[in-house]
């Protein structure tokens, strides 16, 4: 840049390295304070091809108006040529011969092909000085939109008429025969639209391009004619619509539909459905008749009916929506009343034999507390205004709707909850009842009905590798009666196992031979019975043992008597559940350490140790997070077995952290230790301060959102029985980011996702501010009670603190 003058230099290329665009030039300013735009013809490529341009072209625009000097582009045969009048401001003209449409196309397109299509004719503009006109006569040939043949397209237009534009669009080829003809008259005239549109046949597969993938695999076409006049703000359009043996697969169902010969009538009252049938892919039918009133389409009212007879309703996969799916099988009778405003539904339905419907619980939407069970849920409007993005102007005159719906659940309709999508944890129900829902325009909803569980089953995962599965037992209900989260639930789940009793009656047989203990080792039948009892919100919980009728008088009723004091003892039960569905037996009462006893003390032992490690860390952790404030205290419990050829070694190590954070949380410190607590004989080691190897992480975010931190560190960990203890230095650059697809790891923010940053940035320093100011202020709060309580001491008074303001409602 200087003197004036802006050379630039410009070139896009694709992931192949070759050109899409490459073009060069300069801009000036001359002495008549205009500006003029020039491109050189020995540097301009366009998709990968050699595109010439007169020497002397240039673009000049300022003051004097719009002037193009020899703007021509040519490439073999096709060609695209801009040029002015002799006067500036007087007319210019494009004028397009076999352009390429994707000539241009294809310096913004990735994979799939934009637009296609070869464009022949002018467009030109006149009188730009005085008053402006155009004329333009234009036909693209073999048009394609996303690799979609649509056909020939031609279009005629012009304004030389004083406030009146005159249309004539045509499109053929590919089997569409359509045409449009017909003007608008501005300065405020009654009748400003005048058209008339005759569509001889429009082949769906044309639109489906359009539609952004909603409707798949379209076949058929459309016919009829429309006549549109009245006021541009207030169109009044007359015609009929006919669909010919006409179908599409809706993608956001996954279910195809079919319009075999169906008619939908408008007059300037109104939109008119005439026993309109839709198809499902089995052939089942759904019958729209009634009509929506409207002589604007702005305001509106319904009068209209939906029913349905064994009509697939949902047919997706957790491909088509990640959050809930199914097959949906329904007999409905739906009316549809009221206005744009407000409408009125009412519903009632039945979902047939063979619905099955999966829900998946998203962990962004619900949370849960290990020790209360709360289920915490968000606002579902809140929802609809965060996560969808609904038409402002729908929003402005949707006040609500009034829905009354009673819905009949049949006994084979299945309803599978995941609980884990990562681990499979789910609940599958079948069941029955009657529910009835009904929501006011103010939006208060309000849910009853019983619905009773035949059958069921909870499918478990334990760490990703024990998997559990636990069957409902028939008599389980769910009742509502009311608000939907107020309602009341009584479930059971019964896990099997068959496993011997000795375990079990390891006291009561410590003095027996052992003949008489092998007795006990043969397997039996125990039930472990988990009852779900109360509010669905927060429900009690417990648990139960029991046997099959057929073996509860087995070795004389002292298996069964010994269940039925388990169920007693709420400590020693647990433990027993516990052992029962993570490892399929019983824990002997009092255990020992390896080698102990009569070889009670098996490989189970060590399991239950092992996966007792984190039940006790996260006891621990909890407490630690619960009494020490202002720092982060972590403690872990960790044990090891490796087997070699001279036994056993057995090790136990605990380890303590605690983590502070510094400069609102951007730089944190981590100093903790790991003491061996249990050598190989089960013996607990004692320690001194030369056993403590401390190791210290510090970590800092570089940037705000912690995407990126620079981390150091010097860690003692145990690598194995050959390499020990080893201390582990070092330091690197942390880089965190989250995708849903490997394209949107080096994916470049957008201008909206930099604002919602630069509004979280801001918000932040406000909250930062504001518990600047409170801290600051409790501090003062502070050093004025210490000077009161030392003026109180020093007068030998009894210092009585000042009464707290009531708060301002």
């Amino acid at each position: 840049i200087e003197d004036n003058n802006i050379g630039f230099a410009l070139r896009i290329h694709g992931s192949d390295t070759l050109d899409k665009l490459r073009v060069a030039g300069d801009f000036h300013q001359d002495s008549t304070k205009s500006y003029a735009l020039f491109l050189d013809n020995d540097r301009l490529i366009i998709g990968n091809e050699r595109w010439t341009l007169s020497e002397d072209n240039y673009i000049r625009f300022g003051s004097k108006g719009l002037y193009f000097n020899n703007f021509k582009l040519n490439n073999n045969t096709q060609a695209l040529s801009i040029v002015s009048a002799e006067t500036d401001n007087g007319s210019i003209k494009a004028k397009f011969d076999r352009f390429e449409l994707g000539s241009l196309s294809q310096i913004i397109e990735t994979d799939t092909q934009f637009i296609r299509g070869v464009m022949d004719g002018f467009v030109e503009f006149r009188n730009l000085k005085k008053t402006p006109a155009f004329v333009s006569d234009l036909t693209i040939k073999n048009a394609a939109f996303q690799q979609t043949p649509i056909g020939d397209i031609a279009l005629k237009a012009d304004n030389l008429t004083a406030s009146k534009y005159m249309a004539q669009l045509t499109l053929s080829g590919n089997k569409n025969d359509v045409h449009v003809i017909g003007s608008y008259t501005a300065a405020g005239a009654t009748n400003a639209l005048d058209f008339k549109v005759d569509i001889t046949r429009l082949n769906l597969n044309t639109i489906e391009p359009f539609t952004a993938g909603q409707l798949r695999r379209t076949k058929g076409y459309i016919t009829g004619d429309l006549k549109v006049t009245g006021k541009a703000t207030q169109p009044v359009v007359v015609g009929d619509v006919y669909f010919k043996d006409a179908g599409f697969n809706l993608a956001y169902i996954n279910n195809y539909l079919r319009l075999k010969d169906e008619h939908i009538a408008i007059d300037g009252k109104g939109v008119y459905f005439r026993q309109f049938t839709i198809l499902d892919s089995l052939g089942q039918k759904a019958t729209v008749a009634g009509a929506v009133y409207t002589s604007d389409f702005k305001k509106m009212r319904f009068d209209a009916n939906v029913s349905t007879n064994n009509f697939t309703v949902m047919n997706t996969t957790i491909k088509d929506n990640p959050l809930f799916f199914g097959h949906v099988l329904l007999n409905s009778d739906i009316s549809i009343k009221g206005t744009e405003v407000l409408p009125i539904v009412d519903v009632d339905a039945k979902l047939l034999d063979g619905t099955n419907i999966s829900v998946v619980l998203p962990s962004a939407k619900i949370s849960t507390d290990r020790g209360e069970g709360v289920v915490m849920l968000i606002d579902s409007e809140q929802v609809m205004t965060n996560d969808v993005n609904v038409d402002s102007l729908m929003i402005g005159q949707l006040k609500g709707i009034k829905l009354k719906a009673n819905l009949e659940i049949t006994p084979r309709t299945t309803l599978k909850l995941i609980v884990d999508k990562s681990s499979g944890d789910s609940l599958v129900i079948r069941g029955e009842g009657r529910l009835s829902f009904a929501m006011n325009e103010s939006g208060n909803q309000n849910l009853t009905g019983t619905y009773y569980i035949n059958s069921g089953a909870y499918k478990a995962t334990f760490q990703k590798v024990v998997k559990r599965q636990l069957t409902i037992a028939p008599g389980g209900y769910i009742t509502f009666n009311g608000n939907p989260t107020d309602a009341v639930v009584d479930i059971t789940a019964v896990y099997t196992v068959k496993t011997p009793p000795a375990d079990l009656l390891s006291t009561e047989l410590a003095s027996s031979t052992s003949g008489e203990r092998n007795v006990y080792k043969k397997p039996m039948i125990f039930k472990v019975l988990m009852r779900m009892k109360g509010e669905l919100l927060k429900p009690e919980i417990s648990f139960k043992l029991d046997m099959n009728e057929a073996d509860q008088n087995a070795f004389g009723g002292t298996v069964y008597s010994k269940i039925n004091s388990l169920n007693n003892d709420p400590s020693e039960l647990n433990k027993q559940v516990f052992a029962l569905i993570i490892l399929n037996k019983f824990i002997p009462a009092g255990i020992g350490t390896a080698g102990e006893g009569d070889g009670y003390a098996t490989a189970a032992t060590n399991m239950a140790r092992n996966s007792l490690n984190q039940v006790l860390t996260d006891q621990l952790n909890a407490l630690s997070g619960r009494y020490i404030k202002w720092v982060d205290l972590s403690v872990g419990i960790n044990s090891n077995d490796e087997y070699t050829t001279a036994g056993v070694n057995q090790g136990t190590q605990v380890s303590v952290g605690v983590k502070k954070s510094f400069f609102k949380e951007r730089l944190s410190v981590q100093v903790g230790t790991s003491v061996n607590v249990q050598n190989n004989n089960g013996e607990v080691k004692g320690t001194d301060a030369n056993s403590l190897t401390g190791d210290i992480v510090v970590e800092y975010k570089i940037n705000s959102d912690g995407s990126l931190r620079f981390k150091a560190f010097r860690e003692n960990q145990y690598e194995g029985l050959i390499d020990g203890s080893l201390y582990k230095t070092g330091v690197g650059v942390v880089i965190s980011k989250d995708y849903d697809s490997e394209k949107e790891i080096f994916r470049k923010k957008t201008a909206e996702e930099k604002a919602l940053e630069k509004e979280q940035e801001l918000r932040d320093k406000e909250e930062a501010a504001a518990a600047k100011a409170e801290r600051i202020k409790a501090r003062e709060e502070r050093k004025v009670e210490r000077a009161a309580r030392k003026a109180a001491k020093k007068a030998g008074v009894e210092y009585v603190p000042p009464v707290p303001a009531e708060p301002v409602e």
